[in-house]
């Protein structure tokens, strides 16, 4: 065997690797090069955003919350999950919340083909309109990950939108009282606040519910009311 041989193709494949996840994940993600990650300090608002959904048991109870304190969301929804929850995503749009792209399967950019990256995206943004009658105007990735090609695609087609604050309510090993602590410990105007309606570890959604209840409370405490994308950030309506 030539080792010789085996070691540049090892090169070439770290080379590849970094040129496909790696640079990318730094420029849009760590270094938020081209991408949304707060809007403006002043008005009093700030956003509210759940990734993941919709989920038939989770988002109705979210959605609850929601109008019963005048607040408005942005849902960044899997298209496969809009298909088989329509009317979820219809009422999202009929009490005033927004709905953005979260891609159709929810697959981490690092590890998706070439081939797959543009029909994830496409495919999320059709079911969206489809079901809510309009186009989304905002994408978040799963994961917030990036790859050469899913970043180029989303850009073009997209703002691009992370978050300022994230409290991982997906993991194990919190609770909701510490999960709306740390949410009220970080809030101010300008905030883009990322939440989960759906998946993560056992218990994870219903741990966000319930935060949610401490939430939104707090917020209207702060003299902070929570609003859609479109509302927080310049640029207006959804096209």
């Amino acid at each position: 065997m030539d080792w010789s041989l085996g070691l540049r193709a090892a090169e070439l494949a770290l080379a590849g690797g970094v040129v496909w996840a790696g640079l990318p994940e730094l420029w849009w993600h760590y270094l938020g090069q081209g991408v949304i990650r707060r809007g403006p300090a002043e008005g009093g608002a700030l956003a509210l955003t759940f990734d993941d959904g919709p989920d038939p048991r989770y988002t109705p109870q979210i959605l609850d919350l929601l109008a019963a304190h005048g607040a408005r969301a942005t849902f960044f929804v899997v298209g496969r999950k809009v298909r088989a929850h329509p009317k979820l995503v219809q009422r999202m749009v009929a009490e005033g919340h927004e709905v953005g792209n979260h891609t159709f399967s929810h697959r981490h950019a690092w590890w998706t083909p070439p081939q797959r990256v543009r029909s994830e995206i496409e495919e999320g943004e059709r079911a969206i309109e489809e079901v809510a009658g309009q186009k989304p105007r905002y994408f978040r990735p799963p994961w917030g990950g990036f790859n050469l090609l899913s970043g180029l695609v989303a850009l073009r087609r997209y703002q691009v939108v992370l978050w300022s604050c994230e409290v991982r309510d997906w993991a194990a090993g919190t609770t909701s009282r510490r999960l709306a602590e740390e949410v009220l410990s970080r809030a101010e105007a300008g905030e883009i606040v990322d939440l989960h309606d759906s998946g993560g570890a056992p218990g994870a959604a219903a741990r966000t519910v319930e935060a949610l209840r401490l939430i939104l409370p707090g917020l209207a405490a702060r003299g902070l009311r929570s609003v859609t994308l479109s509302e927080l950030l310049p640029g207006g309506k959804c096209r």
